[in-house]
């Protein structure tokens, strides 16, 4: 189990570095409240939001915000971490070809060029155990997803794409 410590200045942190988004904020305090009173399964992520708007809205500052808020209360705590607890993914990326946007996140299958085991350019995928430490919260940001539907009408990689990643927030695994 993780402890969250400091969630009453959760949400005064978030208003402070994101102007408006009040339900956003809500529905993300609550669920870390939820967590930390240990109302929610151990193997269940806290939270898988979905931010949608315009651009400026707010959307990556609030994950960031979140991200730094964590960071901040594992100094405190005296845990030493060398980075923010933050995964960030630019799905924009993804647009191109599906392929390449799942082994940025999954890795390639083994024999293949940036597969594991290939040492020479291989670049780690995202979602892997090591980035996700059992004794700490990470926000996983997956940013500029509406760029992964661009161009993606008749292959319907975009919604390919949405799948793989429900299935990998569904439980955590």
């Amino acid at each position: 189990t993780i402890e969250i410590p400091g969630l009453k200045g959760l949400d005064d942190y978030l208003a402070s570095r994101v102007i408006g988004q009040p339900r956003p904020r809500r529905i993300l305090v609550r669920s870390f409240n939820l967590a930390a009173a240990d109302l929610l399964p151990p193997w269940r992520v806290i939270s898988a939001l979905v931010f949608a708007g315009p651009t400026g809205a707010g959307k990556t500052e609030l994950a960031l915000a979140l991200a730094d808020y964590l960071w901040l209360k594992e100094k405190q705590a005296g845990l030493n971490h060398p980075s923010r607890p933050l995964v960030q993914v630019d799905a924009g990326n993804f647009a191109g070809s599906l392929a390449f946007g799942v082994t940025t996140l999954i890795g390639s299958a083994p024999g293949f060029v940036g597969s594991r085991g290939h040492k020479e350019g291989a670049q780690k995928p995202k979602l892997i155990a090591e980035n996700f430490p059992p004794d700490r919260i990470v926000v996983l940001l997956i940013d500029e997803m509406e760029k992964a539907f661009k161009g993606s009408y008749t292959t319907n990689q975009g919604a390919e794409l949405l799948g793989i990643l429900m299935k990998l927030l569904d439980k955590a695994e």
